[in-house]
């Protein structure tokens, strides 16, 4: 476990793969589905909090 730069590097590489597939998820607790655009948004906020 390296730490904050390894958490921090493997949600990248999530963010980078869910950009560039199409999906259609819905998140816990909304009732609507999330566009993608919204949930890239969402993890690269969860990013800056790491």
């Amino acid at each position: 476990y390296h730490g904050e730069s390894y958490d921090k590097g493997k949600l990248k590489k999530v963010i980078s793969i869910l950009s560039e597939i199409e999906f259609d998820i819905v998140i816990e607790g909304h009732n609507e589905h999330t566009d993608k655009a919204e949930l890239l948004e969402y993890l690269e906020g969860k990013l800056t909090e790491i």
